[in-house]
């Protein structure tokens, strides 16, 4: 007798999507989630992934672009009148290079007070290379050359869109948490 059974995914982003996988959930709406990483980094940090399953940021289509900038500009502000932060990191680390280390899209908000204990996002000065050097000109160059010739032919685009706006008239959906969530970086 054959049993069906819901497909196991290899994705932990995509089981809390799913409600499958435990996760204490802030915000969703009809394109995306956000919810409490596992080990959050501070206080209200907070994760928003597309619903549909986005490798990362070199994958990601206009529309689904538009639904994040949407749920990030009406999720931003909660944070800051619930927690009332001094500043907000929004943080998308593309790549394993890049520490990411869950290969669905997904953006940190990162709620920050002076003095707290996350550290600088970037390096020391004394510790960067130098701007002017001959690599930083034929970057500079190249990079301008590529936005002149318009979009990369292997970006993802599903035609024309709307211009992005507040979540096209959706309300902010404060629901239940579902436990304590696997989701990190």
């Amino acid at each position: 007798m054959n049993v069906r059974r819901p497909p196991v995914t290899t994705c932990v982003f995509c089981d809390i999507v799913a409600g499958t996988g435990p996760a204490r959930i802030l915000y969703e709406d009809g394109r995306t989630v956000a919810f409490m990483p596992h080990r959050p980094a501070a206080v209200g940090h907070t994760l928003l992934v597309p619903r549909e399953h986005v490798r990362d940021l070199w994958d990601l289509t206009d529309d689904t672009a538009h639904a994040l900038t949407d749920a990030l500009l009406a999720f931003a502000p909660m944070l800051r009148r619930v927690l009332t932060p001094d500043g907000l990191n929004v943080v998308n680390s593309t790549g394993s290079a890049a520490s990411q280390s869950v290969f669905h899209l997904h953006v940190h908000l990162v709620p920050r007070w002076r003095g707290d204990t996350f550290g600088p996002l970037w390096p020391d000065p004394a510790h960067r290379p130098p701007t002017q050097d001959e690599r930083h000109r034929r970057a500079a160059e190249d990079i301008r050359t590529a936005v002149a010739a318009g979009r990369p032919a292997t970006r993802p685009r599903h035609g024309r869109l709307p211009a992005c706006g507040p979540l096209h008239g959706q309300p902010l959906h404060h629901l239940p948490g579902r436990g304590l969530g696997s989701g990190e970086g």
